[in-house]
């Protein structure tokens, strides 16, 4: 990520953001490479495991896995940008990304289900890193 923060971040259900992070450069001449890091920090929350048997074990055990919190983060790129252009561009790659990705990450379930969707990859693949 860049030292000075997000450039937007956008308020979602239960306390979350999603937060966009530019990391663009120039490449020869006027050139532009635009890439945008998207990112939601999810706290993991001992409701999301309400419908297990045994809520609070379950919520461990996730904790233990996952660590204390998933990071859904995507990355938008575009390469060959006019100088002149950069804004206008970078805000269509936004718009386009909310318009797909929005009404999944807008769901009241998204912290849930990206959660669960963590732990069913970290059960194919268990050395990934906590967090990720």
């Amino acid at each position: 990520m860049t030292a000075t923060g997000p450039f937007r971040s956008i308020p979602l259900e239960g306390g979350l953001k999603l937060d966009f992070f530019d990391l663009g450069n120039r490449y020869f001449g006027d050139y532009h490479r635009i890439k945008i890091l998207v990112r939601c920090e999810v706290p993991l929350r001992e409701t999301m495991f309400a419908a297990e048997s045994d809520p609070r074990r379950a919520f461990d055990r996730a904790r233990r896995r996952l660590g204390e919190r998933v990071v859904y983060e995507r990355s938008l790129e575009r390469m060959g940008v006019a100088g002149a252009d950069v804004e206008a561009v970078r805000d269509r790659m936004i718009d386009a990304f909310l318009s797909s990705a929005g009404p999944y990450l807008r769901h009241p379930e998204f912290p849930r289900r990206l959660v669960e969707s963590r732990l069913r990859s970290h059960r194919v693949h268990p050395l990934t890193i906590a967090g990720r």
